[in-house]
């Protein structure tokens, strides 16, 4: 897969999806599959075209907190099959550009796209003035075809980001994952804590978020962990540590069952299974010991219940 950064034109004719893609989730994946099959029947390069930055934090200042880390939607999309990620520039020029002469100058002239799939509430153009029936109407006087897909739905609710956003917020990680098509999942790198954990059983790996990922409410998890050497069981706790003090920061720390070894500086994907309760502040750390070893056993007898058609990690749904 090739990247286009900084507006440059592509010479070939393609087939593109517009859009995020925020999470690649089910109906995402449905998109891209549409766009691929469009570009093979009609001899085209297929690509994704998005915006960098995201339009919210070009006009306020702050993107909104990613579903899912860069590197692994790379891969996703690339795995599907997609020749170009397109990354176009969000400026002055795009944020005040009308509908039409984003599709005839950006969309159609500089990039070669004479095709184009979209979701059924994709908006464009200044103050978000288009839609996908202007799309289309556009599309049919200009020389752009367009496919509209419409609204996609599992276990009787429409697969949305914004849906799934709200789930990991409540920590609903299981019901984020159903909509996702594999488990909502964080990134980052490994540091040293306080190492209590070790000291009681439970070694534990705390992280530093690499990029603005959206993490999950505060509690303890269920789930599995990926380092370089394997996929291993793990509970999280997303919190304060309340039992070893009133001064932590919100930290993310898993302990990695049967695992033996150093991740210090290693970057590592936690994806997120169950909630299993809330953060507690235990009177000692014998307490929090037996509590931990109530959430190991608990979190091993589930790996039998967890669905078998949402995918660990999303690269493995194509790895």
């Amino acid at each position: 897969m090739r990247f286009i950064r900084k507006n440059h034109p592509i010479e070939q004719p393609v087939s593109a999806v517009l859009g995020n893609l925020d999470g690649l989730h089910i109906a995402h994946r449905k998109l891209i599959e549409c766009c691929i099959n469009n570009a093979q029947t009609h001899g085209r390069q297929s690509a994704v075209l998005t915006f960098m930055p995201h339009p919210r934090e070009y006009f306020f200042g702050i993107g909104p907190e990613r579903i899912l880390p860069y590197d692994i939607k790379d891969r996703v999309m690339e795995k599907m099959g997609v020749d170009y990620l397109v990354i176009l520039d969000f400026d002055e020029a795009i944020a005040t550009m009308d509908p039409e002469t984003f599709v005839r100058t950006v969309l159609m002239e500089r990039l070669n796209v004479r095709h184009v799939a979209v979701g059924f509430n994709y908006r464009f153009g200044r103050s978000q003035m288009g839609d996908a029936e202007l799309l289309r109407s556009l599309g049919q006087r200009l020389g752009l075809t367009v496919d509209i897909q419409g609204e996609i739905q599992t276990g009787g609710e429409r697969v949305s980001s914004t849906a799934i956003r709200k789930y990991i917020n409540a920590g609903q990680v299981d019901r984020a994952g159903a909509l996702l098509g594999y488990y909502p999942m964080l990134q980052g790198i490994v540091e040293e804590g306080e190492k209590v954990g070790t000291e009681i059983g439970f070694p534990t790996a705390n992280i530093v978020l690499r990029e603005n990922l959206l993490a999950p409410m505060g509690g303890v998890y269920t789930g599995w962990v990926k380092t370089r050497t394997g996929v291993h069981r793990a509970i999280v706790n997303i919190g304060v540590k309340p039992t070893l003090g009133d001064h932590f920061s919100r930290n993310i720390e898993a302990h990695l069952i049967g695992f033996q070894g150093n991740l210090y500086g290693e970057k590592i994907d936690i994806a997120f299974t169950k909630r299993l309760r809330d953060e507690i502040k235990f009177s000692g750390l014998d307490l929090l010991q037996s509590q931990l070893e109530k959430d190991r056993a608990v979190s091993l007898a589930l790996v039998r219940t967890e669905p078998p058609d949402i995918a660990q990690f999303p690269d493995d749904l194509y790895f």
